[in-house]
């Protein structure tokens, strides 16, 4: 290319010869998606993250609404209850660690659309199975693929957003936990008043709360076709040193946000941040776990270990608080009605638990508490649940808006102890509509700090260890459910209130270590 140049009364003219001059601007990733700007990419991937973030709790939570009415099919007891409740954790907790590990080597994108698949086929096979056993297993496969998903679409979707978005938009994706928490009960409700059922082989009856569950895996199959279309993190591609398929999705993005009215994009390519580490390609079972105990090491070694550990901590109590509870809620919430549509009187949450309760009242609870095979739904616990989705939707909207890292702690404290305070007054109520209002304020105050706790982690780590660190701190919120699901169903009856208070001492201690993390980046 040939280039002329004349000064015409001291203006420089530059005449090029040939094709236009190219660009030989190489910038961060960050600084690119900054100077792209907010559009139609990233809100792709707002509405998948919100899809997958919907399929996750529909997965994990949707099998409270299920029980009260598979107590017969399934033969349930009440530590079958616990048991069923917590399984799809127990294959969350099982997976994350190496799905975490594959989303930081092998890519985003590709675990989550596998693993999304793999959920949404164990479910559709569970609602065809006859016997308990079958049907645990089953749900313990489904949570082993939830695993590979549910941390991961955090790390995706902030690696698409400007990283003055990436708070707010962390936080906006997590209203789904509203809408869902809204929509679960909701459609319960219409599902569950049918009695119809169906022989579809020997034994085996199809009766509503089976459909409920294939309802309940729609957000995952909608969100796999969404997905498809979409890329792989470019910022991942950089981590493991693929820079120019990283460029590649960079002009995709650039190509869909701003279109070709909008010029040439003129970044010749993209220079990973000082303190990304190529990752190395493994092959063979020992190179794979050995490379997965290379990657989590430094999460366990200065600098990242004090902030990874308060993550850690921050997920177990709160999962423990609103993961547990919550799975719980509509049981409770069931015996409630029952227990006062047949007493008359207006009773506190632990007297349906109570066994001296029969002679202080004079009245019979044998029957309230426990009955043979009865999988009778009173339908207002549907209803009454969805205070808390209503209460998601609200408060995660506000939180949109105040979230910055300077406020993390404030918000971290401020919720934990608003938690903690419910969990010490609800013994005490005798009003139901007070009852199901401080169950909200538990959950939904406790509950509300996950995408809090994972903006942090997303800021803090970088790139090559953002997955694996988001998804070890998620695998220790669904320990905290799994193991408070368990502990709720043993030791309830005879610890009722107890059971409350050491509830609430969990949201004390998360207020505390809510300081140790920093407050910006």
């Amino acid at each position: 290319m040939v280039s002329k140049i004349f000064h015409v009364s001291g203006i420089e003219i530059n005449f090029h010869d040939g094709e236009k001059k190219q660009s030989d601007r190489i910038i961060s990733y960050d600084k690119a998606i900054e100077e792209i700007g907010f559009g139609k990419v990233q809100i792709s991937v707002i509405f998948v993250t919100f899809l997958v973030l919907a399929n996750t709790l529909s997965e994990t939570m949707g099998i409270s609404f299920v029980i009260p009415a598979a107590v017969c099919d399934l033969q349930l007891t009440p530590s079958d209850k616990g048991l069923l409740s917590s399984m799809s954790f127990l294959g969350i907790m099982v997976s994350s660690h190496i799905f975490g590990f594959l989303a930081d080597t092998q890519g985003r994108r590709i675990v989550v659309l596998s693993t999304l698949l793999g959920s949404t086929i164990s479910t559709v096979i569970s609602v065809f199975m006859q016997n308990f056993i079958a049907f645990l297993v089953l749900r313990f496969i489904s949570g082993i693929f939830v695993g590979g998903y549910s941390a991961v679409m955090y790390a995706y979707l902030g690696e698409y957003t400007a990283s003055k978005y990436r708070a707010s938009m962390l936080t906006w994706v997590t209203t789904s936990v509203g809408f869902v928490s809204v929509a679960m009960p909701l459609l319960a409700f219409w599902i569950m008043s049918y009695s119809w059922s169906y022989e579809l082989y020997s034994g085996y009856l199809f009766r509503p709360w089976r459909l409920l569950i294939l309802i309940y895996a729609f957000p995952g199959i909608l969100a796999i076709i969404c997905l498809y279309k979409l890329r792989e993190s470019p910022k991942l591609l950089l981590s493991v040193r693929k820079d120019k398929e990283a460029l590649e999705v960079v002009k995709w993005i650039f190509r869909t946000n701003k279109g070709k009215k909008h010029g040439e994009f003129d970044i010749a390519g993209l220079e990973p941040e000082a303190s990304e580490i190529a990752v190395r390609n493994v092959k063979g079972i020992k190179a794979i776990f050995m490379s997965i105990i290379d990657q989590t090491l430094p999460l366990l070694k200065p600098p990242f270990v004090i902030n990874f550990t308060a993550c850690c901590c921050l997920h177990f109590g709160l999962f423990t608080c609103a993961g547990g509870l919550a799975l719980f809620m509509p049981d409770i919430l069931n015996k409630l009605a029952i227990a006062q549509e047949r007493t008359g009187m207006d009773l506190k949450v632990c007297d349906v638990y109570n066994p001296q309760f029969k002679e202080v009242k004079n009245v019979t609870m044998t029957d309230v508490i426990v009955e043979e095979c009865n999988d009778r739904v009173d339908l207002s616990i549907y209803t009454q649940t969805m205070y808390v989705g209503v209460g998601y939707i609200i408060g995660f909207i506000i939180l949109s808006f105040i979230i910055k890292p300077s406020r993390r702690t404030l918000i971290l404290v401020t919720t934990y102890a608003i938690a903690a305070i419910g969990g010490l007054i609800i013994t005490f109520m005798t009003s139901q509509i007070a009852i199901i209002g401080f169950f909200t304020i538990i959950i939904f105050f406790a509950g509300v700090n996950v995408p809090v706790v994972n903006s942090a982690a997303v800021d803090i780590f970088p790139t090559y260890l953002r997955s694996m660190a988001v998804c070890c701190s998620m695998l220790f919120g669904r320990l905290g459910t799994f193991v408070s699901s368990n502990i709720i169903g043993i030791v309830i009856e005879n610890y009722c209130q107890s059971t409350f208070f050491s509830i609430a001492g969990v949201c004390i201690a998360c207020c505390a270590i809510a300081f140790i993390l920093p407050r910006s980046k």
